[in-house]
């Protein structure tokens, strides 16, 4: 079993289309993890991402703040 502190994970703050954004991937291609990913990230005061879509299914579990998530469901 591999474990770290998520403090102790690298954070990416460049996405394209983004602001104030912060991601780590806690767990992914580096643990052998297959198709799975475990992220955190951190979206800031006035932050936003852009819109995007793809054929895999995401679940978001927020921690705490308030937002706004657009939800499309592909047909």
């Amino acid at each position: 079993m591999i474990r770290h502190h998520y403090l102790d994970i690298p954070v990416v703050t460049s996405f394209k289309g983004a602001q104030g954004l912060c991601k780590q991937t806690l767990i992914g291609k580096e643990q052998a993890a297959g198709n799975f990913y475990l992220r955190h990230f951190s979206l800031y005061p006035a932050g936003c991402t852009p819109r995007y879509s793809h054929p895999r299914e995401r679940e978001i579990y927020f921690l705490s703040g308030a937002g706004t998530v657009l939800a499309v469901e592909e047909a």
